[in-house]
């Protein structure tokens, strides 16, 4: 693993960021959040989604979410 890469992994990236990771979109992306699928942090106003989280669910084949 790169510096890149843990920096990547320890981030937070908004909904906006987490929508240029996985390619769905906010709407999905609020609903996995909602639903507990996605874990995430609320800063203010801000869903706040792990760099970890997308860096895992962006390198499954299938692309599904698994707790």
């Amino acid at each position: 693993m790169t510096t890149s890469d843990l920096e990547a992994n320890n981030r937070l990236y908004t909904i906006k960021e987490a929508r240029d990771w996985t390619q769905l979109s906010d709407s999905s992306i609020r609903r996995h959040i909602k639903s507990g699928e996605f874990p995430h942090v609320k800063l203010g106003n801000r869903l706040m989604v792990p760099g970890w989280f997308l860096s895992d669910l962006v390198a499954r084949p299938t692309g599904e979410v698994s707790q």
